[in-house]
């Protein structure tokens, strides 16, 4: 790897994770574009431009001065970037050109399918096909390889799995992409994985690309999720007090995962594997047969036995190894005895976009203590997540009661009623 192309490598993963848009050149109008597109994903299919460029915006942002720099170099090797270059303001500065034409880039991926100078490969042009389907030859490449925007898991209702999952797809050439970015290949390959890089790490941040749904192991949580579940791949954080059964919602949803057929990573914070167990068979939760199975795999660590940076490095290390289709972080709130909120946030969030990138449904509990539900998700955790349900210890007809309510679900229609469901 060139020094110079270092930072590319470590920038491109964790730079892209926000869903609005800035089209202009001040704060001011910035500001008033980012509340209209606020609105935006109630309505739109996928992302199309405008939720491209957000994420790019967004990106651009987080880029140091050097990479800025590395990357305006790289970007004028595309074959479009006359054309990106004339639909900047003429009056905008050099460095708002810069950030516009990044911006501009992320979309060239969509723009190519309506291009006549590039074609379809294969009978199916959403499915990959032949040697020319794994090819990553840069701009000489004229192919539109539709098959890189998403990745399709097979879903099975059994235990059963006959289907192996497509590729390559959007999984696999994001880890190609990052590869040649840090390594000594050719500017010209570089900069053609540059724009696809950008453009495939806003497609699967997109919950609406995400249409496999995957139960929650609670009939009447599933029937609140349109009676479907959870989108295969999204991230879920379910808030309570203490004793609300926020660790019961996540053994429900590690148990059905189990019973598909399906592997499930639970990272427990608080209490060991055997504790859990115990606890789960008082309320009628088994998860003894999966652990047998070897489909259940406890990870238990204290959260003071390592700083933030090791806690991220060994769970990233292990879902490598394991490759689970379902994760479960148990509790989050005790990492906050290891570092404040915000350094904590900053490590659900990569956390959050590692398993985005691999397609692995995730769950996080959070305990509360606050009065409210600001208070109570710690400044913002909620707003790194897909779902977001909130657990609540209620008096009803002279009895204790425990509701629960879904506060968000990107991309599906679900209840907004509180709801008292049986867990």
């Amino acid at each position: 790897m060139t020094q110079r192309d270092a930072h590319l490598a470590t920038a491109c993963p964790n730079m892209f994770r926000s869903r609005y848009v800035h089209k202009a050149r001040s704060h001011a109008l910035g500001a008033c574009l980012l509340a209209f597109c606020l609105l935006l994903p109630t309505v739109l299919l996928a992302w199309g431009s405008i939720g491209h460029m957000t994420v790019a915006y967004l990106a651009y942002h987080k880029l140091t001065p050097a990479t800025k720099a590395r990357v305006r170099g790289l970007l004028k090797l595309n074959p479009d970037y006359a054309a990106w270059e004339k639909q900047v303001p003429i009056d905008a500065s050099s460095a708002d050109r810069d950030q516009m034409i990044f911006m501009i880039a992320a979309t060239w991926a969509d723009d190519i399918k309506g291009d006549a100078k590039y074609s379809d490969d294969g009978p199916d042009p959403n499915t990959p096909d032949g040697a020319s389907s794994s090819e990553n030859i840069g701009y000489t490449d004229l192919f539109r390889h539709r098959y890189w925007h998403f990745i399709d898991t097979p879903y099975y209702i059994d235990s059963t799995r006959g289907y192996a999952t497509p590729t390559p797809n959007a999984q696999t050439q994001i880890a190609a992409f990052r590869t040649v970015l840090a390594s000594t290949q050719s500017d010209d390959l570089k900069s053609y994985d540059l724009v696809w890089l950008l453009h495939l790490i806003g497609d699967i941040h997109q919950p609406l690309h995400a249409t496999t749904r995957v139960s929650t192991g609670i009939t009447g949580l599933d029937e609140m999720m349109g009676g479907k579940g959870f989108f295969r791949g999204s991230s879920v954080l379910v808030s309570g007090s203490a004793g609300t059964g926020k660790s019961s919602i996540a053994a429900r949803f590690a148990s059905a995962a189990c019973a598909r057929g399906e592997s499930c990573l639970y990272f427990a914070f608080e209490e060991s594997p055997s504790q859990i167990i115990r606890n789960m068979r008082s309320v009628g939760i088994d998860l003894e047969p999966s652990l047998q199975k070897r489909v259940l795999h406890f990870h238990a660590v204290r959260p003071t036995s390592t700083g933030l940076e090791g806690h991220l490095a060994g769970m990233q290390k292990m879902v490598k190894s394991l490759q689970p289709d379902v994760v479960v972080v148990d509790p989050i709130t005790s990492i906050l005895s290891v570092s404040g909120i915000y350094g904590v946030k900053s490590m659900l969030t990569r956390l959050v976009d590692f398993l985005k990138v691999q397609q692995i449904t995730s769950m996080f509990t959070n305990l509360t203590f606050g009065t409210n539900r600001e208070e109570r998700t710690e400044e913002g955790v909620s707003s790194l997540m897909d779902t977001w349900i909130v657990l609540s210890d209620d008096e009803r007809n002279g009895r204790r009661t425990r509701g629960l309510y879904v506060v968000k679900s990107r991309g599906m229609a679900h209840s907004r009623e509180l709801n008292f469901v049986s867990l």
